[in-house]
C-alpha cells in the first residue's frame, strides 16, 4: 500500500503495506488499554505491562524512522517566532477560559493558586514533569502512528487529541479541555518540532484550568479519585446547590447538651481556597437548613485531633461553635453537619462520633456526649421498696482514672452519689483498655425513698475530674420495664 497522495501527510517511510497499518492499529489499541487500564486500576500489573509494551514498540517504530515527519511549509521559522506563535495561542486559550468562568461563576475572583490542594512546590517538581513527560508521549510516540494511519494533519490531530482526552476520563469539563488544547497542540508540533514551547503552553493552561475552574474540574483528578469527587444536588431552604466531596474539610469533634440545647465544636476550612468557610448547615428531613450566628476563629491545627491525626495540610484551621435546639432537629435520626465554601458549594463534615443528642436532659449542667472521654456500663438494676440499686463500672479515658461521682436521674429528681467508697474490682475494663488503673472501677449505687413512675426514663452520668458530665448506658438486660408505680414487699430484679 503507497502513502495516500493530495492534501495529505507526507508519509516519512516510502512503502505503508497492509501489514504496516495493522501493526500500528495495533499499537494505538494497546496504548490505550494499557493507558486507560493503569489510570482505572493502579493495582493490577497486566495494564502495565501492556502499556509499557505499547511505549516500547511505539518508540522503536519511531527510532528506526529516526527521521521526524517534515514540515507541511517549507519555510522555515526562527525558534522565536514559533515561541510567539504559541503564546499567543495559550493567551488566546486562557483569555476564553477566563471568561467563560467569570460568565458561568466558576471563578468568583478568589485567590488564583490557591484553588487546589496543591503548592507551587508541587506544582513545580510533580506537575511540570508530569506535563513532559505527558507531552514526549503524545507527540513523540502516539502522534506519529496514529499520522501514519490517517494520513490528513487535522484528522490524525483529532485522533490524538481524542486519545489524550481519554486518558481523563471521567472528568467531562477536564476532558473536553484537553481535547480542544490537544488539537492544537498536536497540528502545531507537526509544523514546528519544537517540544519546548508546547510543554509551557500546558503547563500554564493546567495552572489557569485549575485556579479558574476551581471544583468544576474536581481538582484536576482522573479515575476512581475522581468519581469519589463527583457532586450531587441537595436542597436547601433557599434552594439548591452542589455538594462537592471534600470541597470543605473539617469534622465535628465535641458535641455538649445543656438542657435543650446542642452546642457543637469542631474544625473546617475551605479546602478549595485554603480560607475560612462561609456558613454551616444541619439536615432535617433531606433538607439543609443554615446555622444562624455561627463563630469562625482561626485556631491552631494542634488543638484538633482530628486534624492533627489525618495529617491535615495548611497554614491554619477555622474552629467553630454552633448551637442548635432539639426542636429542629429529628431525633429519629443522627445530626449531619455541612460546611459552604466560597464558591457555595457544600460538603458534609466528618464527626469523631454519632451526633445524637439525648432525648431528654433537664440536668442543670453541660453533658458531654462525644467524644466518649468517660466509659462506662450499668450492668444490672435492683429495685425494691423504694430503693433503687445500680451496679456498674466506670472508667475516666483521658485521665485514666476512676471517677468518683455518678448522677442518677429518674422522676425528674437529680441524685448525686459519691462512689469512691464503694468501687469494687472489675477486671474486664482494665483488660479492655490495657489500663490497670482500671482493675478497680466497678461501683455500686443504692438510692432511697424512690418511687419509680417511668423506668425507661433512668439515666446515669459520670462527672469527670473537669466537674463536666458524660452520658453512660445502662444496658439492654438492666433496662426496667414497670408500667406503673410499683413499691414491691419482696426484692424484685429489674430486666
Amino acid at each position: 500500500m503507497s502513502a495516500p497522495t493530495g492534501s495529505v501527510l507526507p508519509c516519512a517511510e516510502p512503502f505503508y503495506s497492509r501489514w504496516d497499518a495493522i501493526r500500528d492499529y495495533a499499537l494505538v489499541l494497546s496504548f490505550i488499554i494499557g493507558a486507560v487500564g493503569t489510570i482505572w486500576f493502579p493495582d493490577r500489573l497486566e495494564p502495565k505491562l501492556l502499556f509499557g509494551f505499547a511505549m516500547a514498540a511505539m518508540a522503536i517504530c519511531a527510532w528506526k524512522t529516526r527521521k521526524p515527519v517534515p514540515r507541511q511549509s517549507p519555510a522555515v521559522t526562527p525558534a522565536a517566532t514559533d515561541w510567539l506563535q504559541m503564546a499567543m495561542l495559550t493567551t488566546v486559550g486562557g483569555t476564553i477560559l477566563f471568561v467563560v468562568c467569570n460568565l458561568t461563576g466558576a471563578w468568583q475572583g478568589e485567590k488564583l493558586f490557591g484553588m487546589l490542594d496543591k503548592s507551587w512546590s508541587h506544582w513545580l517538581s510533580v506537575k511540570l514533569p508530569t506535563v513532559l513527560g505527558q507531552q514526549l508521549m503524545l507527540q513523540l510516540l502516539l502522534a506519529p502512528v496514529i499520522f501514519r494511519l490517517c494520513g490528513r494533519v487535522w484528522i490524525a490531530a483529532a485522533g490524538c487529541a481524542s486519545v489524550f482526552a481519554m486518558l481523563h476520563l471521567p472528568n467531562p469539563v477536564l476532558m473536553g479541555l484537553t481535547f480542544v488544547a490537544g488539537l492544537v497542540w498536536v497540528a502545531w508540533y507537526h509544523r514546528t518540532h519544537r517540544i519546548a514551547p508546547v510543554v509551557v503552553s500546558h503547563f500554564v493552561l493546567a495552572v489557569l484550568t485549575a485556579g479558574l475552574c476551581g471544583e468544576y474540574v474536581f481538582n484536576m483528578r482522573v479515575g476512581p479519585p475522581c468519581v469519589a469527587l463527583f457532586p450531587s444536588l441537595q436542597n436547601t431552604v433557599g434552594g439548591t446547590v452542589y455538594e462537592f466531596p471534600r470541597c470543605v474539610t473539617g469534622c465535628t469533634e465535641q458535641l455538649v447538651q445543656y438542657g435543650d440545647e446542642l452546642i457543637l465544636k469542631g474544625w473546617a476550612v475551605d479546602s478549595v481556597h485554603d480560607e475560612q468557610p462561609e456558613r454551616l448547615f444541619f439536615k432535617r428531613a433531606g433538607m439543609l437548613h443554615p446555622i444562624e450566628d455561627v463563630e469562625f476563629q482561626e485556631a491552631p491545627m494542634e488543638r484538633w485531633k482530628n486534624a492533627t491525626d489525618s495529617g491535615f495540610v495548611g497554614d491554619a484551621c477555622y474552629a467553630f461553635v454552633a448551637r442548635l435546639e432539639l426542636s429542629d432537629l429529628d431525633p429519629a435520626d443522627p445530626v449531619q453537619i455541612y460546611c459552604a465554601n466560597a464558591n457555595g458549594h457544600v460538603a458534609e463534615l466528618g464527626r469523631m462520633g454519632e451526633i445524637k443528642p439525648l432525648a431528654r436532659a433537664p440536668v442543670d449542667r453541660p453533658i458531654r456526649i462525644f467524644p466518649v472521654e468517660v466509659d462506662g456500663r450499668v450492668f444490672q438494676t435492683v429495685y425494691a421498696n423504694g430503693q433503687l440499686r445500680l451496679r456498674g463500672w466506670i472508667a475516666d479515658l483521658r485521665n485514666g482514672t476512676v471517677p468518683d461521682q455518678v448522677y442518677i436521674e429518674c422522676d425528674d429528681q437529680t441524685h448525686l452519689v459519691d462512689v469512691d467508697k464503694s468501687h469494687f474490682p472489675f477486671q474486664p475494663a482494665a483488660d479492655r483498655y490495657q489500663q490497670p488503673g482500671f482493675a478497680n472501677s466497678g461501683f455500686e449505687v443504692v438510692l432511697s425513698n424512690v418511687v419509680i413512675r417511668d423506668p425507661e426514663r433512668i439515666q446515669c452520668y459520670v462527672s469527670d475530674s473537669a466537674h463536666e458530665l458524660h452520658p453512660i448506658v445502662i444496658t439492654g438486660k438492666a433496662q426496667t420495664r414497670v408500667a406503673t408505680p410499683v413499691v414491691p414487699s419482696t426484692e424484685t430484679k429489674l430486666r
